[in-house]
């Protein structure tokens, strides 16, 4: 069972901090951005590497829980972490909550500065390729006709 417990930032691993920033300066992730960059490489962690790396005793704040309170981004992230989980009662735990998204957001952002720097594409036709991609084989495994 989970307590109530709240957190007033979400992290990231510091090694890469400086990468969260200078792929938040392109002019693709818009301003004020840090959350939609910090859910996507989440979700690039766990379904495109399916890998985790905890941040462990290397977190670096990244942002502020309550100022992003009310964002799409942040239901995203506890529908996630509900998921990863099988617990509602983990959203009353935000420390639980959020490392579990912290766990795979470093992946997340590896993967992502790899596809910045094959310059094949442009990364948001590589975003949606990936996403497409994901969606037909889910589509194949969980909604095939029998």
């Amino acid at each position: 069972m989970y307590e109530n417990k709240s957190r007033t930032t979400i992290n990231v691993n510091k090694n890469y901090f400086s990468l969260y920033q200078e792929i938040t300066s392109k002019p693709e992730w818009g301003t004020g951005s840090n959350l939609k960059l910090f859910t996507v490489t989440v979700l690039i962690g766990k379904y495109i590497v399916g890998k985790k790396i905890p941040i462990k005793d290397n977190s670096h704040t990244y942002l502020r829980v309550r100022d992003n309170d009310k964002k799409d981004d942040m239901a995203l992230l506890k529908c996630f972490a509900v998921l990863e989980s099988g617990d509602w009662n983990i959203l009353k735990d935000e420390d639980a909550m959020f490392s579990i998204c912290e766990d795979y957001t470093t992946a997340g952002i590896l993967k992502l500065k790899e596809w910045y720097e094959t310059n094949e594409e442009d990364i948001e036709d590589i975003l949606s390729d990936n996403l497409f991609e994901k969606f037909n084989i889910n589509s194949e495994q969980f909604f095939e006709e029998e």
